[in-house]
């Protein structure tokens, strides 16, 4: 592993955690690959009476994601080495993808949000996937903050390292504070420590630790600006692959993944995509600062959001020039209560 020196550098390794792969697998190479045709989807179980209640409040809201035009996908990332899927998630991401306004948004939900899971009580979100799988993790995406969520991807570290080292990488700055810290969730050995800080090609395995640091600068915070980051350099990527190139990835890709898309809506979504030529990416970070309340709930740190002001910031970030002030959210403030806040 060398520091780059350059355009002309080779190209490196980087890895996100999680799913980014699969967006970017899944939003380009979607088209090209045939034998993605095993869908394993979840199931819906009965909505809770709650879920009822709160479905009936927004039932006049129109979101652009139910017009065709717009589509989101929750993009989870776990610490499963195993390929059973099982656990809490590490990551969690909306990536929306707007063809009309030629635009990729990413989103990171903080995993430690405490909220009212569906027929599990509150709970930190990332509880969500070990109580119910990705399934429940959107039915508490939708019922805290009408998160309208179409399809989602789970990969684990195995897969989302593969990936990376056959993407050859992405360039990576990285600042004085975070070696040590980048160095400490090195997992493949001591050939893989950084001597100091600076712009390197990672490999598979340093990259996953420098979207593992959490415990300096911003903590979390900065942890999922960090995956924002790489996931947009993978994207980028992906979408100069070829046929030959995309369609082994996704072979290779494919075992550590579990996603609920079918090949039919693989096929529409890699064909708009590739129609949208020049798709910018945008991200936020939720709930942005001043939307939420942190401190200790059951001997647990803990951020209790602000659910109408969360919710409008993503309606108004992934549908731009919406009107989300007439989106209903629950009442939370009972988890305020319970840390002595307002």
């Amino acid at each position: 592993m060398e520091k780059a020196k350059g355009k002309n550098t080779r190209r490196k390794f980087a890895p996100l955690l999680i799913a980014a792969i699969l967006l970017a697998i899944t939003a380009y190479i979607f088209l090209q690959w045939k034998p993605l045709e095993e869908s394993r989807a979840i199931q819906k179980p009965e909505p809770t009476k709650k879920e009822k209640l709160m479905a009936k409040a927004n039932k006049d809201i129109q979101l652009p994601a139910q017009s065709g035009k717009t589509i989101n996908i929750l993009l989870l990332g776990i610490d499963d080495r195993g390929m059973e899927f099982k656990g809490r998630t590490d990551s969690i991401m909306v990536v929306t993808l707007d063809f009309k306004n030629k635009t990729t948004r990413l989103t990171s939900i903080m995993r430690d949000l405490y909220v009212d899971i569906p027929g599990k009580g509150y709970s930190k979100i990332n509880a969500a996937y070990t109580y119910g799988g990705p399934e429940l993790l959107m039915r508490a995406l939708k019922y805290n903050f009408n998160i309208d969520i179409g399809h989602y991807a789970v990969i684990d570290f195995y897969g989302f390292q593969k990936v990376v080292d056959m993407l050859e990488g992405v360039i990576v700055d990285v600042k004085p504070y975070e070696v040590d810290e980048l160095n400490n969730y090195i997992k493949q050995g001591p050939q893989n420590y950084l001597s100091g800080p600076g712009v390197y090609n990672l490999n598979g395995d340093q990259t996953l630790a420098y979207t593992s640091i959490r415990f300096v600068g911003n903590g979390d915070y900065e942890r999922t600006e960090r995956q924002r980051r790489v996931i947009a350099l993978i994207i980028d990527k992906v979408k100069g692959l070829g046929l030959k190139d995309g369609a082994e990835m996704a072979k290779q890709i494919y075992p550590y993944l579990r996603s609920d898309i079918s090949i039919g809506d693989m096929l529409a979504f890699g064909y708009s995509y590739t129609q949208a030529e020049g798709m910018k990416i945008e991200s936020l970070r939720l709930p942005a600062n001043g939307d939420y309340a942190t401190g200790k709930i059951n001997k647990q740190w803990v951020m209790v959001p602000r659910l109408k002001e969360t919710s409008a910031k993503f309606h108004q970030f992934a549908y731009p020039g919406m009107d989300a002030s007439q989106v209903a959210v629950p009442d939370n403030s009972s988890a305020f209560k319970k840390l002595g806040t307002n």
